[in-house]
């Protein structure tokens, strides 16, 4: 394929950015993206990639209750929760070496995990208590009692935990460090699952009640419904990156839509549900994220519904001038025209930098950057030349970065050019 180029103009100094693309031939890496789910009465832990594509299960219980699930990509973990013999389980993501970690709970109901102190929090419903421990399962403690808490979410950079009641209809709020309950929201019988984007400070939840799934802004304002019609919503997950709501449904009603599976939609654009894997009960989802190749960028952006010529590198399924191996190689969205891939130059303290997004695993890009006084004598940093200082890269959530390299010559243009290995 071709080089495909896309000028941006860069306020404040007189530079252009352009991105170049080129097509080569690899093998490709197979690693993340992937969903993790529980099934209530099946007693499955699974997997698939995030279309739903390749399931696979991971582990059979001999159990009707398995009521959470949370997966640690950097520890190669998995840990659920099963309500019929009231214990939290870990294992390794690939379902190996399974190992009871916290017993004699009463109705334990979600787990999620805190990475950054490694701690594990779980409801337990019965007991009318959230509890945290460490990863391994040791030194067990209560968060806040609270009546019968059924699902959790931690804000963990602004010391918050999050959660929902099994009937009353409340989301509260309190600090990781303890202090005073608040009360965010009530009036919605049955929430099941409560996440938090950060970013855009809003709270998403599942309505079982009228089976909905909702949101609202974390401070207050109107409740806005982004999704209707389901059947039994639960356990759901969000990726803020790629705009999507995942979420389980029992199909325990018996009616409506989406029923007896995980389904996905946009966060965003009122759009019909997508189905995506047909399963017994699902109860309680988790992600990973990460976008090591093509394939899983398609898996993660596109509706499950799109043929191979529109999720084709070199398409422009929506349109906005840029094909879909550049969507790629800036972490942005095809489907989405309001969401474009960026390239920029900022200017620091009188210095000009490069700088973009791209997600931060990918092992069939590599990304060059490349200066010019004249348009057509490009340098890069090769042999003695040096164009460019070493990569400032800063990890951003859900398998983005964002990188910033200084220019160090006085050239008037600079482009990045991509190769996507095939």
């Amino acid at each position: 394929m071709a080089g495909q180029e896309v000028s941006c103009y860069c306020l404040g100094m007189i530079r252009r950015a352009f991105l170049g693309c080129v097509l080569c031939l690899a093998p490709l890496a197979a690693d993340g993206g992937k969903l993790y789910w529980v099934d209530r009465s099946a007693g499955n832990v699974q997997r698939s990639n995030l279309d739903g594509s390749e399931i696979e299960t991971l582990i059979k219980v001999n159990s009707n209750n398995l009521r959470g699930i949370a997966i640690d990509v950097a520890g190669d973990k998995l840990y659920f929760a099963d309500n019929s013999a009231n214990t939290i389980s870990q294992a390794t993501l690939n379902g190996n070496g399974v190992k009871v970690i916290v017993s004699n709970r009463s109705f334990p109901a979600d787990v999620t995990l805190d990475l950054t102190n490694r701690k594990l929090y779980w409801c337990d419903q019965g007991r009318s208590v959230i509890e945290r421990a460490n990863l391994d399962g040791s030194a067990v403690e209560t968060v806040v009692e609270t009546p019968f808490p059924y699902y959790l979410e931690l804000d963990v950079p602004n010391k918050f935990l999050y959660w929902g009641d099994f009937s009353a209809g409340n989301i509260n709020r309190r600090s990781l460090d303890g202090g005073t309950t608040t009360n965010l929201f009530t009036g919605q019988p049955r929430i099941r699952g409560v996440k938090l984007d950060r970013a855009k400070g809003e709270l998403f939840w599942c309505n079982r009640a009228s089976n909905h799934i909702q949101r609202r802004l974390v401070d207050g304002g109107p409740v806005r419904t982004v999704i209707t019609d389901l059947d039994t919503p639960h356990g759901l997950v969000i990726d803020p990156v790629a705009r999507k709501a995942y979420w389980c449904d029992t199909g325990t009603d018996n009616h409506n839509n989406g029923g007896q599976a995980i389904n996905r939609a946009d966060l965003d654009v009122p759009e019909p549900l997508e189905t995506i894997a047909s399963l017994s009960q699902p109860w309680d989802a988790d992600l990973d994220l990460r976008t090591t190749a093509y394939e899983q960028y398609v898996a993660r952006y596109f509706r499950v519904s799109r043929s191979e010529t529109d999720t084709a590198v070199e398409g422009d399924f929506d349109e906005d001038g840029a094909s879909q191996l550049l969507e790629y190689s800036l972490a942005s969205h095809p489907e989405r025209r309001d969401l474009t891939p960026q390239v920029a130059i900022e200017v620091i303290d009188g210095k000009a930098f490069f700088v973009f997004q791209r997600f931060s695993e990918t092992t069939d890009l590599s990304y060059q950057i490349e200066v010019s006084s004249d348009m057509e004598i490009w340098e890069t940093n090769s042999g003695n030349s040096q164009v460019t200082g070493a990569e400032e890269i800063e990890a951003l959530a859900h398998g983005v970065e964002r990188v910033k390299a200084a220019i160090l010559t006085d050239a008037l243009h600079g482009r990045l050019r991509v190769v996507l290995d095939r």
